[in-house]
């Protein structure tokens, strides 16, 4: 079968070669190969008892989950299967071109636990493609869809100061963007709608010009925690917004691009995440005679504490918004949970219903 099945494939790769156009085939296969993350098998589940079984026991015999809502106390723990493979195939003869991607199966273990800390309920089950990780969180329990960002919400400025060195002398991290220069950092942001990928949707602004030569960003966030994304410092090629948007598609930018978690209190009118300290070098020249610029190899950013000149920067620039509220950012790093906080609405966060049978259904 699996002999004939191969020979399928090349007569239809070679039929669609010899015509104009392009084909598209997706042919299913079994879930014998891990695209993605660590599968949980059915038998793994036996330990697991409702009201008995403690998070610190989930984890030790599971490792830690990919995901964590907090404000739900659930775990995710998440893979992809192969279920399938996609042929394609365009053009003809000499211009013509083919190849074949592996189709995903999402599979997720969600774990809730209660107020004690103890497994509520669990249940092994599959995400759907079209389906983000948080909507199939709330599907599971229940829960409604949240509105979209904007509109009523309550948007705080969160400051950020970049302090850049090149080559170990002080520089702007934000220059004037000219057909010559080129901006030298980029951002992403994720959130719990987003999961593991960063969104270049939420940009970046600064309160004056002057404030921009200091260093100084403001990313207009809902309460919650957020991870931002780091690019930079880096020219040529230019890391502007859209080129971010494109590396967020990559399968492992994840792993590419630094993270920093950044929590915003529901009761804070404005947030300072901190002073992220960073190191850059000159790697050459470009035509007109600008710097090639490049990160220092092995720096590490350092996260530190410039309270005061956060507060002085609103007083002057935005005295509306009254005093920061400092919570500095905490580094994460591929192989830890996401940690997020987002709140359950009031009419739907269940605290006393009765805990249901565990279930592997899919």
């Amino acid at each position: 079968m699996a002999i004939a099945r191969r020979g399928l494939f090349a007569i239809l790769l070679s039929a669609t070669l010899a015509l104009a156009g392009c084909i598209v085939l997706p042919i299913p296969t079994s879930e014998d190969k891990v695209l993605a993350g660590t599968p949980v098998a059915e038998a793994q589940l036996a330990f697991i008892g409702p009201g008995v079984t403690t998070q610190a026991e989930v984890v030790g015999r599971l490792g830690q989950p990919a995901l964590v809502w907090e404000d739900a106390r659930v775990f995710v723990y998440q893979w992809d299967m192969r279920q399938g493979i996609l042929l394609w195939a365009i053009g003809a003869h000499v211009t013509g071109a083919a190849g074949k991607t592996d189709l995903p199966s999402h599979h997720q273990l969600l774990i809730r636990f209660d107020e004690g800390g103890r497994v509520q309920r669990f249940e092994h089950r599959k995400r759907p493609s079209g389906v983000s990780v948080a909507q199939s969180i709330r599907e599971w329990l229940g829960l409604p869809i949240p509105e979209p960002a904007g509109g009523d919400r309550v948007l705080a400025p969160v400051l950020v100061r970049i302090d850049l060195t090149i080559d170990g002398a002080p520089e702007t991290p934000f220059p004037r963007p000219t057909f010559t220069v080129d901006p030298l950092f980029a951002f992403g942001l994720g959130n719990l709608e987003t999961a593991e990928r960063l969104s270049a949707a939420i940009r970046h602004r600064h309160l004056s010009d002057a404030s921009r030569r200091a260093g100084w960003v403001v990313f207009d966030l809902a309460p919650g925690t957020w991870y931002l994304g780091v690019i930079g410092p880096e020219s040529n090629p230019t890391p502007s917004w859209q080129g971010l948007a494109r590396q967020a598609e990559a399968a492992r930018q994840a792993e590419s691009i630094p993270r920093w978690r950044i929590d915003v209190p529901g009761d804070a009118r404005a947030v300072y995440a901190g002073t992220l300290r960073v190191a850059g070098r000159t790697g050459g020249k470009l035509m007109f005679g600008n710097r090639i610029i490049r990160p220092v190899p092995g720096d590490e950013p350092l996260v530190v504490d410039e309270s005061g000149l956060a507060a002085a920067l609103l007083a002057a620039e935005a005295p509306q918004a009254g005093p920061p509220r400092s919570v500095l950012m905490q580094r994460w790093r591929p192989g830890e949970p996401l940690v997020f906080r987002s709140p359950l609405p009031a009419a739907s966060a269940p605290t006393s219903t009765p805990s249901p049978a565990p279930s592997s259904t899919r």
